[in-house]
């Protein structure tokens, strides 16, 4: 089709004014670097998005956890051990919040 998702919600998003602070990232959570005025949420996001589906929330059609993108990185100012706090951090919020996720209602 040549379209994904990401694009997808991106026009959704334009067609329903939402601002383009929230368009950008929506538009470019996989590639953060692309973003024009809004890196940084873009590049939040897309941390956010693997986090996510590191923990299992979310499935991206790939078998395994995609890598974080290098430029969120550069951008996000990220370390290692960054990214293992904040994983760490959202854990009793994802436990917490588990029910609503695994939830059959």
């Amino acid at each position: 089709m040549g379209i994904t998702h990401a694009e997808i919600g991106g026009v959704v998003a334009k067609k329903w004014n939402f601002p383009l602070k929230l368009i950008e990232p929506i538009m470019y959570h996989h590639r953060p670097q692309l973003s024009d005025k809004f890196k940084t949420e873009a590049a939040i996001v897309h941390v956010s998005n693997i986090l996510a589906l590191a923990r299992g929330i979310g499935y991206s059609g790939e078998v395994y956890v995609p890598a974080v993108n290098p430029s969120a990185w550069e951008i996000l100012d990220l370390k290692e051990k960054d990214l293992l706090e904040i994983f760490k951090e959202a854990e009793e919020p994802l436990n917490s919040s588990g029910d609503i996720f695994s939830s059959d209602e």
